[in-house]
């Protein structure tokens, strides 16, 4: 156990250096571990040798030796059941070592050299209990390991609070949200959210990749309780933070801005969708928004119903139907010659004549449009009345299609 006692010896004087990127690099090698640990000893030989060092290194803080040797050891026994995909085992043994680290930070007084060290392990443990709860599914017992993170995390909390350097305390709570995501208690993450607004956190502050991730997250809290306005212009600011290069992320922020920003009246060009390789289904739902085809609308939103509803947008992407039905009004009127009338007016069934014979459209008759038209009227998105006697719409003669996202703003509460 020479290497471990040598590697133990290393790792507490970079602590008393407050070297934090050394004790980063050498936590996070897998290289190293392996070969620390490629002899498969035992939990008790490698106590053994990791007090020996801490005898000569902490001597007689009985409170500091326990503190030590609950992290270093449990670390140890994590990466080896990790080296042997015992996963479950693993999760325990980290999260032992997580609350010897802690009690190490509390001891320091919250270092900010120790900052980086503890987002790596609030990253190892909601990695390490997925593939926990993976295998307790597959062995068909009950989940609990990214439960007992979460409780762990927010056991911590007001203990990273204290830190000078709030990007721990960031990094917290994104773990967190995280949790509450994949155990779909997303209403529990609110709280989360609003504690980052009201202690004031600067978010130009803290690194790009954490503060788009969290907006990611916020924003998906605003779209499931239906707040598009917030969730637009979050979604909107996670894009023009998130790098270049980190394309995968860019693409799925799209994927949510895309039937966010179509109530803002916001149309991406087919160029920009192409270049992240959006789905040919969200290209022909977008061309069918704008030019008014239901039947196009309604066939692509059919074939990303499946996306729509993991991403959790299926329920918005429907509401933009009364939007295909102003567009198609708004395009038949541009063309339509009004001669002398007092009242610029159409015959619903003009509309409705289009809408079968132009679109294909059968999942209406026209007494099922007239009443969807009126709706539309309600919404803000016409400006008109519906003459129900001479069965016409009558449009307003100053601005009878107002701009969409001036006419969704005012009658917000009108779509849900």
């Amino acid at each position: 156990m020479q290497k471990v006692n040598e590697w133990v010896n290393e790792l507490i004087s970079n602590f008393y250096s407050q070297n934090g990127n050394s004790i980063l690099k050498m936590l996070n090698s897998t290289e190293i571990h392996y070969k620390l640990l490629k002899q498969n000893a035992s939990k008790d030989e490698i106590a053994t040798a990791v007090q020996q060092v801490l005898y000569q290194k902490i001597k007689n803080q009985n409170e500091q030796m326990k503190f030590w040797k609950d992290y270093l050891v449990n670390y140890f026994i994590f990466y080896q059941h990790r080296l042997n995909s015992n996963h479950v085992k693993s999760f325990e043994s980290l999260r032992e070592s997580f609350t010897g680290i802690t009690e190490i930070y509390k001891l320091y007084n919250n270092p900010s050299f120790l900052n980086e060290i503890k987002k790596y392990y609030m990253k190892q443990l909601l990695l390490t209990s997925n593939l926990a709860d993976q295998e307790l599914e597959k062995q068909k017992e009950k989940t609990h390991c990214i439960d007992d993170t979460g409780r762990v995390l927010i056991s911590y909390f007001s203990t990273f609070q204290g830190a000078d350097d709030k990007s721990v305390v960031l990094s917290c709570i994104i773990n967190l949200i995280r949790i509450h995501f994949k155990l779909k208690t997303y209403r529990n993450s609110k709280t989360l959210v609003e504690w980052v607004y009201k202690n004031g956190l600067n978010l130009n502050a803290f690194k790009k990749a954490d503060v788009t991730t969290f907006y990611y997250y916020s924003g998906r809290l605003a779209l499931y309780e239906l707040k598009i306005i917030e969730a637009q212009k979050i979604f909107t600011n996670a894009l023009s933070i998130c790098k270049p290069s980190h394309y995968n992320n860019k693409r799925l922020i799209i994927e949510f801005l895309i039937p966010l920003n179509l109530f803002f009246g916001k149309v991406p060009t087919i160029s920009y969708l192409k270049e992240y390789d959006i789905d040919e289904n969200y290209i022909n739902f977008i061309n069918a928004y704008k030019t008014g085809n239901l039947t196009l609308f309604e066939e692509s939103l059919e074939k990303l119903e499946d996306r729509f509803i993991l991403l959790g947008t299926f329920l918005i992407a429907e509401k933009l139907k009364g939007f295909v039905v102003r567009n198609l009004v708004k395009r038949i009127h541009k063309n339509y010659d009004f001669g002398e009338m007092k009242f610029p007016n159409i015959k619903i069934e003009l509309i409705y004549k289009i809408l079968t014979n132009v679109f294909m459209y059968k999942e209406m008759n026209l007494e099922e449009l007239e009443l969807y038209l009126i709706g539309v009227i309600y919404k803000g998105l016409i400006v008109g009345y519906i003459h129900s006697k001479d069965k016409t719409l009558v449009f307003s003669k100053t601005n009878p299609f107002p701009k969409i996202s001036e006419a969704f703003e005012k009658k917000y509460d009108k779509f849900f």
